[in-house]
């Protein structure tokens, strides 16, 4: 027998994304019968309101019964019906034999160990859970939020149940007698039956009704719901049956980092996913690499039809990387899907000589931009320089906005990286006194500015004619210009 058991709950098919681990898995032969356990996807508590603005949807406890809230006329405002659905058709592969049903509960709390006959009824329409949360013991309920289900509600408050109370069956599929505090089990034909009307139409599958004795009061037992933080203490619903023969191959598709047929990289390894199904189930998804490796990947079943895989960290070789990856079954029926990778694992960067430069003094400084070759993407830094110089860490281009002179020239030291390595070349740059035309020498040219800021006729970048660098521009400047030229 195969095993499979539901760690946690959720809402929806997709609800059992993650929930639904795999005990045992078939090598061999299909078994005979096999067996899921899995927790609900939904749960609440009917609140007997005449308003229907009463709701527990979202807390972690359902109440059935009468309460003692009014002991001494009708019951108008005590009565409590759990609801609770179960995603069969995501479970159970379609086409199977249901040969039993058993849901078990954990009974929390009770007014009286006295045992009282609770029945699961099919429920006949749609529901929703809502958010509602009571605090505490949660059996007054609190205000019902929109979507709720209620006593007048299958979604509130839009939608309302046909009867008040809620649409429920006339027939029982299993009771049983609840008493003290413990864990009880509901199992019978009629809960089997109904749990194969929903495999084979999922349509109708809205779940049981939980009809405890309402003619008394004080008979309102408390159960721990699908939320309880104690997952020992949540419902569980075991189905076993019988598979069908298994003769369709599964579905695999390569879905990450593409979903085309080829793909480049240029890291040494590279991971896979997509999604897979199978009418009984994928087992089991394995990838083989032309240039060489193989191994296999993490399945994650969320229905049968539906189960995602990943394949982590293959190895690559430089060239052409034909990835097949294998879908199989429990009875070895496989597909496959296949990604070309051209791996180039590229080079670190080298960068072309850089010229060195003149600057003026006081005139904002922009260097050229320098190349390097080298896979991208390479990030440029200034690894040396004056003070208030920048780097354009995508160009490598440096700035200074306010140069100051000096008499010997600045060493800069640039360096460019990428993922596979760096390269750092050095270059200089003149930012000389008394040079206004920013060649780098003083000559001809500079004269006439020079004799201009002398005679207080000329303002712009002033600290160029302090030839001397003695923060002055005086008559001392004028041998320091004198002998540059």
């Amino acid at each position: 027998m195969k095993s499979q058991v539901v760690a946690g709950y959720g809402t929806g098919c997709a609800a059992v994304r993650g929930l639904l681990a795999v005990a045992a898995l078939l090598t061999a032969a299909q078994a005979a019968a096999d067996q899921v356990q899995i927790g609900p996807i939904k749960d609440a508590t009917l609140i007997q309101s005449a308003t229907g603005s009463l709701a527990n949807g979202g807390g972690d406890y359902l109440h059935c019964g009468r309460t003692n809230q009014n002991p001494a006329g009708a019951a108008t405002i005590s009565l409590r019906r759990p609801v609770i659905q179960f995603d069969v058709s995501c479970a159970v592969p379609p086409g199977s034999t249901i040969t039993s049903a058993s849901l078990r509960m954990n009974m929390s709390r009770t007014k009286s160990n006295t045992a009282r006959s609770i029945a699961l009824r099919r429920v006949l329409t749609a529901w929703n859970e809502g958010t509602a949360n009571d605090a505490d013991n949660e059996g007054s309920g609190t205000n019902a939020t929109p979507g709720d289900v209620t006593w007048l509600h299958t979604f509130y408050n839009t939608t309302n149940w046909t009867t008040i109370g809620g649409d429920f069956s006339g027939v029982s599929d299993a009771s049983t007698n609840v008493g003290a505090i413990g864990v009880y089990t509901w199992s019978s034909a009629g809960m089997a039956t109904a749990v194969q009307g929903w495999l084979n139409t999922p349509a109708t599958n809205n779940g049981w009704l939980m009809l405890g004795v309402e003619n008394i009061t004080a008979t309102a037992k408390r159960f721990d719901s699908r939320t309880h933080p104690v997952a020992a203490n949540r419902p569980l619903l075991t189905i076993n049956y019988t598979p069908p023969a298994d003769a369709a191959s599964p579905t695999v598709s390569i879905t990450s980092p593409t979903s085309l047929p080829t793909y480049v990289s240029a890291t040494a390894t590279i991971d896979l996913a997509g999604p897979s199904g199978d009418d009984i189930g994928v087992t089991q998804v394995s990838w083989i690499n032309s240039l060489g490796g193989s191994g296999n990947g993490v399945v994650t079943k969320i229905c049968y039809n539906n189960t995602p895989w990943t394949i982590t960290g293959i190895p690559l070789q430089i060239g052409t990387n034909v990835l097949t990856v294998t879908a199989r079954d429990a009875v070895n029926n496989m597909t496959n899907a296949v990604l070309s990778v051209d791996y180039n694992p590229g080079s670190p960067p080298v960068i072309d000589p850089i010229a060195d430069q003149n600057g003026s003094c006081g005139v904002s400084f922009a260097s050229i931009v320098p190349s390097a070759s080298g896979t991208p993407p390479i990030t440029w830094t200034l690894m040396s320089g004056p003070g208030g110089m920048t780097i354009n860490g995508g160009t490598g281009q440096v700035m200074w906005p306010s140069p100051v002179a000096a008499v010997a020239p600045y060493n800069i030291t640039v360096k460019a990286m990428n993922g596979l390595g760096s390269d750092t070349k050095n270059w200089q740059l003149k930012v000389r006194p008394g040079d206004f035309n920013g060649d780098g020498t003083l000559n001809a040219v500079d004269v006439g500015p020079f004799v201009d800021h002398l005679l207080l006729q000329a303002f712009d970048h002033p600290c160029a004619a302090d030839v001397n660098l003695d923060t002055q521009i005086d008559g001392d400047d004028i041998p320091a210009f004198t002998s540059g030229l």
